[in-house]
């Protein structure tokens, strides 16, 4: 018989190590020793704790992130049987929020539906090998604390210097990239529109370089009115933005910003009428993302530098592993299914190879097995940038295959 006072009733027992499961009144399941509910005349307090204190009431769980992270400890450790129920807890953030146990676990995290996405997007878009680079590339080390996130604090140093910025974005902005590599300058510009010298020729005459660029400002870039241009990347895809500034002879450092996904974005933006103009020879318009029409090239080289400039922006080249062989899948995706049709033509009748559609709300995507994979990194490779993904993935298949390396057009 359970002493007086309780609020448990015996679920079951197993006779080990002096425990057994008792079921609170609220429904909670719980591994406990026996000896504390035995029906005794006198109760001491520390044994009236274990008679009435549950983990699921609200009464013994205040509002803090270390009575929920306590109360997972015990899950882990196998101290709570089960959990059914979904108690208040208070977030960080300040909101309140309900969870279970499962979710708890299975996500690792403790906190409000909305700072799990913001966590998950922060840590799907950091990665840290890529900073790391980034830093050193304008002169610096990481120094610890290491960071976890593009908005955890950053701590750089190098020779007699030691400095601390709140988030990467900060010092990026300290230290933008300059048209000429990653030279620090310490002058701030807004992110805005200007007049900053480019050579407006550079997409009036038909090349590879031309066609590539102009692929890459279709899928990522934007026309805004009869003049503005535009082109926003992640920034570990800063080197390729910093060679097409080199192509346009761009007179202004990139600008920096923080996404609405937490990810930290480097953009470069102009004014100029002659590019403008000179893009709509390659399909290149304003609101172009639903209506992007084929481009039309006096030689077939160019069309597959297009493809391949377009593969950059809105493409991939996955790699996967299939008994233990490193595959490839690049694909290419756009709101216009005449654009994805004209490119599948194209890639069938020069290099005798043909994808698979797929239709997602208002975008279609095609993608290519393994060996046409294959074929089009041998393809693609010449006519693409130093810094784009079909030379990285095309390096990866010369290293297994024993390919070797052809020259590459900028």
């Amino acid at each position: 018989m359970l002493a007086k006072g309780s609020e448990y009733s015996l679920h079951s027992y197993k006779g080990v190590g002096g425990y057994a499961i008792f079921k609170h009144k609220c429904g909670l399941l719980i591994n406990k020793k026996i000896h504390p509910f035995l029906n005794m005349d006198k109760v001491t307090p520390r044994s009236n704790k274990h008679l009435t204190d549950c983990p699921a009431c609200a009464k013994s769980i205040s509002s803090g992130i270390v009575d929920l992270k306590h109360w997972t400890s015990l899950v882990t450790n196998q101290q709570l049987a089960l959990l059914d129920l979904k108690p208040t807890f208070l977030c960080r953030c300040g909101n309140e929020f309900q969870t279970g146990f499962e979710i708890i676990l299975s996500q690792k995290h403790h906190g409000c539906a909305e700072c799990y996405k913001k966590t998950s997007q922060e840590k799907r878009y950091f990665h840290f090998n890529k900073l790391r680079e980034i830093v050193s590339k304008r002169g610096f080390i990481l120094s610890p604390p290491l960071p976890k996130t593009y908005n955890c604090n950053l701590h750089v140093k190098r020779t007699g210097e030691n400095h601390e910025y709140p988030n990467t974005l900060s010092f990026l902005q300290q230290f933008p990239a300059s048209k000429d590599g990653f030279n620090p300058k310490f002058e701030v510009k807004k992110l805005a529109y200007g007049r900053f010298a480019v050579n407006d020729e550079c997409f009036s005459e038909e090349s590879i370089e031309s066609a590539f660029w102009a692929g890459f400002i279709a899928a990522d870039g934007w026309v805004d009115g009869d003049k503005r241009i535009g082109l926003s990347q992640h920034i570990n895809n800063e080197p390729i933005l910093i060679d097409f500034a080199k192509y346009l002879d761009f007179g202004n450092t990139l600008s920096y910003r923080i996404s609405a996904s937490n990810a930290v974005m480097v953009e470069l933006r102009f004014t100029s009428k002659v590019i403008a103009k000179s893009l709509k020879q390659f399909g290149i318009v304003r609101r172009k993302s639903l209506t992007l029409s084929p481009p039309k090239f006096s030689q077939s080289t160019n069309v597959l530098a297009f493809i391949a400039g377009y593969i950059e922006g809105d493409g991939w080249v996955r790699k996967y592993y299939q008994r233990n062989n490193k595959c490839f899948c690049i694909g290419l995706c756009s709101g216009s299914k005449q654009f994805i049709e004209w490119a599948h033509n194209e890639i069938k009748s020069q290099l005798g190879i043909t994808g698979s559609f797929s239709t997602n709300q208002n975008t279609v995507s095609l993608k290519y097995s393994n060996s046409a994979s294959i074929t089009l990194l041998e393809r693609l490779y010449p006519v693409s940038n130093q810094n784009s993904k079909i030379t990285k993935a095309y390096s990866e298949l010369a290293s297994i295959t024993g390919h070797d390396k052809l020259e590459i057009s900028s």
